[in-house]
């Protein structure tokens, strides 16, 4: 039966039209063709990642679905013919459930669950036919506005050579591949059964009818970099990989990679969050220039002059987060600084920065506000521990000292609120993705949109200009 043609909400591009996915780049076979189609495919499965959109994939022909959220992994999910009552079903109900902040206790269980293993690797898999071949698409989400999702991110500690917490992540995940079963496609193809496990087994065979298409944004990103690495170290062939993420932290520690990666990362200029993670990215790295239309269009950023002022003010602080090394002295001088505050403006800060902690009554407040303060000290002990373990010594102190001086010294003038309001937006509004978070345009998703002849190519962990 032939379907009508589902277009992507985000960047208009046929769901349906997996073929470019298959595509190779003609002077490096390795790596998959940077295409419009490609790089708009994986903008819109990134995008529904966050918000577990489904209606759209299904009735483009998208199959065998499942999710991932923390410890929840769902069964294959087909919807009758592709229609959206699976979203009734009570596996998304309980996944979307996972995804809120639903009050004190969950955010103080969620946090004290994190300090063993972290455990918050949050997925979408499925599969599409085309042909005789098979894509399966496996998309991360980035963290989400649960405070306890950060702990994977503050967990930077060197471990195997990568960045602990996204490691652990992507370690999670690898435990459900035996139990990812595709039916549908197993169908598809003429095979009697058909798991992940088995994917990648197949994709070993320069015959593999399969690609596997991986994309993440954030957070989700760095977990598809080491969880790509983990597959090419088991034998993986790079041709059955097609790898796209946005707004990609570095994953590595040590040595530069000695390999291409099959993995093409999108990053935008104004954008913090690439600077950070670990040291070297697995993949190409390739830049759009944000300009003024773009942050206009984008940036949901009040224009009055005293948040202007603001903002040009608190971007003398920004514009120090070149790497990893600058970006951990000044976290750990900012959150320091903020941790001093009152829980209102500790709390306002936070959410500035994403992170949404609950309304309570007031007889529970001191509860939340005692385990969120101990949370943030141990974080930035994590931290300082962190820069010890990827660069062989601890962070400066003299430097986290004169960082701490100069925000203070803005806070003095603007006050704390205003602060980390200015710091929030510049480092939120240029990374975000999922669509429909604002009134504004998503800016990974208007980058998606424009010609990719844009983009310019930066290889390994070197400075992304920041052109504000």
């Amino acid at each position: 039966m032939k379907m009508n043609p589902v277009f992507g909400k985000g960047t208009g591009v046929r769901l349906d039209q997996a073929g470019a996915l298959f595509l190779r780049d003609e002077q490096q076979p390795e790596m998959p063709r940077l295409t419009r189609q490609g790089i708009q495919l994986s903008a819109e499965m990134v995008s529904s990642t966050y918000s577990l959109s489904l209606e759209d994939w299904q009735q483009a022909g998208w199959q065998d679905v499942h999710v991932e959220i923390d410890r929840l992994m769902t069964s294959a999910m087909q919807g009758e013919d592709g229609a959206p009552e699976m979203m009734e079903n009570l596996q998304m109900k309980l996944a979307r459930n996972l995804l809120e902040s639903k009050g004190p206790l969950h955010t103080i269980t969620g946090v004290i669950r994190q300090t063993g293993e972290v455990d918050t690797c949050k997925a979408m898999v499925m599969a599409k036919t085309v042909g005789k071949k098979a894509v399966i698409a496996i998309s991360f989400m980035g963290t989400s506005k649960r405070i306890f999702d950060w702990v994977s991110n503050l967990r930077m500690q060197a471990e195997d050579g990568m960045h602990q917490g996204f490691l652990q992540l992507t370690r999670q995940f690898e435990s459900y591949e035996k139990g990812i079963a595709f039916p549908e496609t197993a169908k598809d193809l003429g095979l009697e059964h058909l798991t992940l496990s088995d994917v990648l087994e197949a994709c070993r065979s320069p015959e593999s009818p399969f690609i596997l298409w991986l994309v993440g944004h954030s957070q989700g990103s760095a977990i598809a970099q080491i969880y790509m690495d983990h597959k090419l170290k088991s034998g993986v062939r790079r041709e059955t990989i097609a790898a796209f993420g946005f707004a990609s932290p570095s994953v590595k520690t040590g040595e530069a990679p000695q390999e291409d990666y099959p993995m093409i990362h999108i990053l935008n200029s104004d954008d913090v969050v690439p600077r950070m993670g670990a040291i070297w990215h697995l993949g190409k790295l390739l830049i759009y220039p944000a300009g003024a239309d773009m942050r206009r269009a984008c940036y949901d950023w009040p224009m009055d002059s005293q948040s202007v002022a603001d903002r040009r003010l608190v971007r003398k602080i920004t514009s120090q987060m070149k790497d990893t090394r600058h970006d951990i002295i000044v976290g750990m001088a900012y959150c320091r600084l903020l941790a001093e505050e009152p829980y209102d403006i500790l709390r306002e800060g936070l959410r500035s920065l994403g992170h949404t902690l609950p309304d309570m009554p007031d007889a529970l407040t001191d509860g939340l506000e005692n385990t969120v303060r101990r949370a943030v000290d141990r974080l930035m002990d994590r931290a300082g521990d962190a820069y010890a373990s990827v660069y062989g010594q601890g962070p400066d102190l003299e430097q986290v000292i004169d960082r701490m001086k100069q925000i203070r010294s803005m806070t003095n003038a603007i006050g704390m609120m205003r602060f980390a309001k200015a710091f929030g937006d510049l480092c939120m509004e240029p990374h975000r993705m999922q669509l429909h978070e604002h009134e504004k345009d998503e800016a990974y998703l208007y980058i998606a949109r424009q010609d990719y002849r844009r983009l310019y190519s930066l290889r390994g962990r070197q400075e992304i200009i920041d052109d504000n």
